[in-house]
């Protein structure tokens, strides 16, 4: 999955999807070095946006997100 990829999964900026990988928050690589770009785990990439609505989200929110995080089998 590409940063743009992520955009429109996450509807997050470019900004705040380059932080988080460069800040370690979900598994990234740049396989071809600085030309081609970021690859990102989309399993890892869907799990960091579930923690994250579990952190930062109201009481419904951060339910669902708990059900969608045992459905992913990380509990």
């Amino acid at each position: 999955m590409t940063i743009a990829q992520a955009i429109a999964e996450t509807g997050m900026s470019y900004t705040t999807i380059n932080r988080e990988i460069i800040k370690g928050s979900f598994e990234a690589d740049k396989p071809r070095g600085n030309r081609g770009g970021w690859q990102i785990d989309a399993r890892s990439l869907r799990m960091w946006l579930v923690r994250r609505k579990i952190k930062t989200g109201n009481a419904p929110a951060r339910a669902a997100a708990r059900r969608e995080l045992a459905e992913m089998g990380a509990l």
